[in-house]
């Protein structure tokens, strides 16, 4: 049989070990939380990517139309550049027609005048205006009036951007661009969910228009809405080049997908 002093020599060293353990877990858990004041963001995170330019994009809402006519509005060519000493006269415009009457009363028993044939002889090609326009810088246009618009045109109606969402475009040069790169993922994109919520989307478009770095910001806590915007990029995987305007090689976006 074991002794007395041998059960509580055994005792007392159980009572050590667990004392030892207790101090070690409560010295990890200091630790642990002083990591976490003192690095929130982690050891080994390194400086960000930092981006000259982010577009923040959102798709939701329905589809406007991409034009308000038939054709893009047209701005009217400019031949010759008004000299320095005229840039301060008064440049003579066209004053409108008179308005017709709003009413007219026929005369009873008015005589009717004879109905003549008349030649009529086309003018030669050399009979057409020389007189060139004038403005304050060449440009090209096809329009035949001043429409205080610039760029090639085919007619004379406003053209829309077709895009059903917001757009934070910033400086960037050409929000067209962003039009059409935003229709296309959106054609890809099935909005059609049983869920309510918005999905954050971060992607960079190289300068082919290839769409790289496809990854979620944040979620919506669904997660077949998280996957339906994902899938929406990864099926696009390309759009048109980056404009030649814009001269950074890379475009970063943060998308949002809203889910109504």
């Amino acid at each position: 049989m074991e002794s007395t002093t041998d059960i509580l020599r055994a005792r007392a060293a159980v009572h050590e070990s667990l004392a030892r353990t207790y101090l070690v877990s409560l010295g990890g858990h200091v630790v642990l939380v002083g990591v976490l004041l003192f690095f929130p963001t982690g050891l080994f995170t390194g400086d960000p990517d930092i981006m000259a330019e982010v577009m923040t994009i959102s798709l939701g809402g329905s589809l406007g139309p991409s034009q308000g006519g038939e054709t893009a509005l047209a701005a009217q060519p400019v031949q010759e550049v008004i000299p320095v000493d005229e840039a301060d006269q008064d440049v003579w415009i066209q004053p409108p027609a008179p308005a017709p009457p709003e009413e007219t009363i026929a005369v009873p028993n008015a005589p009717r005048m004879p109905s003549r044939d008349i030649p009529v002889d086309s003018a030669p090609e050399e009979a057409r205006g020389s007189t060139p326009t004038k403005g304050p810088e060449l440009r090209q246009g096809t329009a035949l009036a001043d429409t205080g618009a610039r760029g090639l045109g085919t007619g004379l109606s406003a053209g829309g951007l077709g895009f059903g969402g917001d757009l934070d475009v910033g400086d960037f040069c050409c929000p067209e661009y962003l039009s059409v790169m935003s229709n296309l993922i959106r054609r890809r994109w099935n909005d059609q969910q049983q869920q309510r919520g918005a999905v954050v989307m971060k992607f960079t478009v190289q300068r082919d228009g290839t769409l790289t770095d496809i990854v979620r910001q944040t979620g919506s806590g669904y997660l077949a809405l998280d996957l339906s915007a994902e899938r929406a990029l990864r099926a696009t995987a390309r759009v048109p080049p980056l404009p030649t305007k814009f001269t950074e090689d890379r475009l970063p976006v943060n998308l949002t997908f809203e889910y109504h």
